[in-house]
């Protein structure tokens, strides 16, 4: 049997293990690090790099990360001589954390591709994937006019507004590159579903909310503009000229 056939039998075996046997899990990225099975139980990932590991194959879930992308994010500059046979250790101890039902011969969630790893995971499955639909959705509701919607499809995704994504994992090098990239997106879903209240009526609570988080982030214009415009429909016209100048 060819690489690519292979590869292919091995997602079509997991992916009917999956449906068969249920067994999803739910990794947070946007936040303290933490992978829980269905029942809510948090599983035990290991130590900071074995978990930084999964953390990096979930940022990219169903495409392959070679091992010396895997080992440059974990250790920076200081990359061990040993580096694969760890990776390789880690790789195993994660395999059985995520698979404990996995039989002898069967696919495992983290399939190998050559000198890289892949993460093979449902787009319900990674919090980051989920809060990327979330915000194409929202960005699709508030251009038909359909605040609601928007409300809808961002609402369950405020608890992470306010924590710091990886927040564990911060002095590993791979979050530096990362960090941009997923506080972009935390904001702009923060921005549609702003917009979103204030269509909707709820305007003191918007400006309420906003006041901080345009010092926190005072390069994020549209921030600025959606908390002025809170503030005007708010009847505070004084404060929206005080953001605008501060803006």
């Amino acid at each position: 049997m060819s690489v690519g056939a292979r590869d292919t039998a091995d997602r079509r075996s997991l992916t009917g293990r999956l449906v068969e046997g249920g067994g999803q899990m739910h990794i947070r990225l946007m936040g303290t690090f933490a992978v829980q099975a269905d029942d809510g139980t948090t599983l035990d990932c290991g130590g900071a790099k074995q978990r930084a590991v999964l953390a990096q194959l979930a940022l990219e879930a169903k495409t392959p990360v070679s091992v010396d992308r895997l080992a440059e994010g974990i250790w920076g500059e200081q990359v061990p001589e040993k580096y694969r046979q760890i990776i390789q250790v880690y790789v195993s101890n994660l395999r059985r954390t995520l698979d404990p039902e996995r039989g002898s011969g069967s696919p495992s969630r983290i399939l190998r591709r050559g000198g890289a790893y892949e993460l093979e995971a449902g787009d319900d499955e990674v919090d980051v994937i989920g809060l990327n639909r979330a915000v194409a959705q929202a960005v699709a509701g508030l251009n038909l006019g359909r605040p609601h919607t928007v409300a809808a499809a961002l609402a369950p995704s405020q608890e992470i507004w306010t924590s710091t994504p990886l927040a564990d994992l911060t002095e590993l090098p791979f979050v530096t590159d990362w960090t941009d990239s997923l506080d972009g997106l935390r904001l702009t879903a923060t921005e549609l579903l702003a917009q979103a209240r204030l269509d909707l009526g709820e305007h003191q609570l918007v400006a309420d909310e906003l006041r901080g988080l345009v010092h926190r982030y005072p390069g994020r214009e549209r921030l600025w503009e959606i908390l002025a415009l809170a503030q005007v429909r708010s009847g505070l016209q004084q404060e929206a000229l005080d953001t605008v100048q501060q803006a």
